[in-house]
């Protein structure tokens, strides 16, 4: 399946050019890498409380009932998380010693 010429193929082809060409342009910035970075960690607690916390599905309804089990389901994250935090955390070994005379 290939561009075809005069056909409305061509404008979708053309179109994904210029989105490729303009996505190099944004993910060579060191700040993209950062971003992604940050998203990333982001991301991870809200997957967590799809799976894990079971918010994947509710079984609530209404706003009250459901952003109070959010609220709590984050809370269970927010204490499964430091554990893992300290625990990945690199050893610093201390720089030599500095002696002032």
């Amino acid at each position: 399946m290939g561009c075809g010429v005069g056909t409305s193929e061509a404008t979708v082809c053309s179109a994904t050019l210029i989105w490729s060409r303009g996505f190099r342009r944004i993910t060579r910035h060191p700040g993209y890498a950062a971003s992604q970075r940050l998203r990333k960690r982001i991301e991870e607690g809200f997957g967590w409380i799809k799976t894990t916390g079971g918010l994947a599905k509710t079984r609530h309804r209404g706003l009250d009932r459901v952003g109070w089990m959010f609220s709590l389901t984050a809370a269970a994250y927010n204490l499964v998380r430091p554990p893992k935090l300290i625990a990945e955390a690199p050893v610093v070994s201390p720089g030599p010693s500095v002696r002032i005379c």
